[in-house]
């Protein structure tokens, strides 16, 4: 049986459309944020992390220091900040700034927001 060159290429382009989607997916999926704060008291918390960290143009950021996560159920990664503790589950590498004071940007608001980057202060 011989598979004519049309359908070889309808083929191949089900497999590239069936790539791409998924790259998308992951890409997608492997940024997951959650936030904590630490006072009882999350209208306060959420009042104090807005006025400390004003928006940006590109979005709003928290700085702080970055640390592996003490709780890797909520997150591989954590931000602690003057008023909250922020949980990052993250693919990207931030090996290199665990430890260190960073910048992080985001949208959104405390409770639900999408990672921006992370970079040294």
């Amino acid at each position: 049986m011989k598979i004519s060159k049309n359908m070889q290429y309808i083929g191949l382009a089900i497999v590239l459309v069936l790539i791409i989607a998924a790259i998308v997916y992951y890409r997608h999926k492997g940024t997951k944020t959650q936030a904590e704060p630490q006072s009882s008291d999350a209208a306060q918390s959420e009042q104090a992390a807005a006025a400390a960290q004003p928006a940006s143009a590109g979005g709003s950021y928290w700085e702080g220091t970055l640390q592996l996560s003490n709780n890797p159920n909520k997150g591989n990664l954590m931000l602690t900040t003057a008023t909250s503790t922020i949980y990052i589950s993250t693919s990207r590498d931030f090996s290199d700034l665990i430890g260190k004071q960073v910048k992080i940007t985001y949208q959104g608001t405390t409770s639900s927001f999408e990672l921006g980057d992370i970079t040294a202060k």
